[in-house]
């Protein structure tokens, strides 16, 4: 694999066959919403990425903590809560 450019897929649900939604939702381990978007990346952990793939990883990883922010924000769940979720997924990326 060379890069995050040929391995990534970010596809609004309703765009995937069943087949691929079927698949996708075993991998996870849950149920994927016609609403919601997949992004996947594959990637190989001992090679570095060049910094376009750096630069769009890290773009497309600050628009997900936005959204995923602007959802909870509509949860009228408190701050704190909404940054510890935000907390997790970002520590829980870095592994």
């Amino acid at each position: 694999m060379s890069g995050l450019t040929s391995s990534t897929v970010d596809k609004n649900v309703s765009d995937i066959s069943q087949d691929q939604r079927n698949a996708i939702q075993d991998l996870i381990g849950g149920n994927i919403l016609a609403g919601q978007r997949v992004f996947i990346m594959a990637y190989n952990p001992s090679t570095e990425p060049n910094e376009a793939d750096r630069t769009q990883g890290r773009k497309k990883a600050l628009e997900l903590l936005q959204q995923a922010h602007k959802n909870a924000s509509s949860l009228d769940l408190p701050d704190s809560e909404i940054s510890d979720v935000l907390r997790e997924a970002t520590e829980a990326a870095k592994k």
